[in-house]
């Protein structure tokens, strides 16, 4: 199900799943492809989201959830997935639990994007009963939150299940790039072309941007180090490794900017210089 929350400037979405048993398989549907993008953790929010739960858990009687270490991974793994395709399956194709790595009987998922604080997307998660099932479900004794930031938007996973825990210590923040393995069905360039006029010596930049096909309306952008880049034409158009583009002649040039490992995924500027 899917529960959308407006909030000032933008929308927040939670979408809950819960999975009885551990049994199951899941094919991805297309052989997947490397895509790498910038992400921001954010292991304090998701730690102060721990403790509203477990304050909400106490209340009703409950034993805390222990953040454990595995599950943290593995919650940071679904996070990242979302920013390229946002469902409760993964962006390579796969069932979403394929991504819990520590033995369960018992298992569920929430997730949600466009909360930026512990204290909205738990107000969020406990209004809805079916997510506040998750959260207060008795028999889960584990959970994993994983938050992370990708282009200026706040991806959200929660990962519970039952069994014994490996409680860890809150890890430090940090940005880095990582690679995310994604089905060609789910692949889809934002705009296929684009036309540019520029003025002889004048620098720009071009980029590749992804839409998130479980989702309408996000968008997540390609690193550079995930693109490769070309030119038609270098006499009027050159173009970097790092995208940086100039207008160094009068005259038509087509950049285009492909997907590392699968060419098929470009972006194409069709460009004018003039004098």
């Amino acid at each position: 199900m899917k529960r959308a929350v407006w909030k000032a400037g933008g929308i927040a979405v939670l979408v809950l799943l819960a999975v009885l048993g551990a049994g199951g398989t899941s094919v991805a549907a297309s052989p997947p492809t490397k895509v790498a993008v910038s992400v921001r953790t954010k292991h304090r929010e998701a730690y102060d989201a721990l403790k509203i739960i477990n304050k909400a858990r106490r209340s009703g009687g409950l034993k805390p959830l222990t953040m454990d270490k595995t599950l943290l991974g593995n919650a940071l793994t679904r996070a990242r997935e979302c920013s390229i395709y946002y469902a409760h399956k993964r962006a390579d194709g796969r069932a979403w639990y394929t991504a819990v790595t520590k033995d369960y009987t018992r298992a569920g998922e929430n997730i949600g994007f466009g909360f930026a604080t512990a204290e909205t997307v738990t107000a969020a998660w406990m209004d809805s009963p079916s997510h506040r099932k998750n959260i207060m479900n008795g028999r889960y004794t584990c959970v994993g939150i994983g938050c992370v930031v990708v282009n200026g938007v706040t991806y959200w996973a929660q990962e519970f299940t039952d069994g014994r825990a490996k409680k860890v210590s809150r890890p430090a923040d940090r940005k880095k790039k990582v690679k995310i393995s994604v089905s060609d069905d789910f692949l889809s360039v934002k705009r296929v072309q684009e036309k540019l006029v520029m003025n002889k010596g004048e620098s720009g930049r071009v980029s590749l941007a992804l839409e998130n096909t479980g989702y309408d309306g996000l968008t997540v952008q390609v690193a550079v180090s995930g693109v490769k880049y070309s030119t038609s034409d270098r006499s009027v158009v050159t173009v970097t490794s790092g995208g940086k583009i100039r207008a160094v002649g009068v005259g038509r040039a087509s950049v285009k900017v492909k997907l590392a490992g699968n060419g098929k995924i470009c972006r194409s500027y069709r460009i004018t210089v003039a004098k």
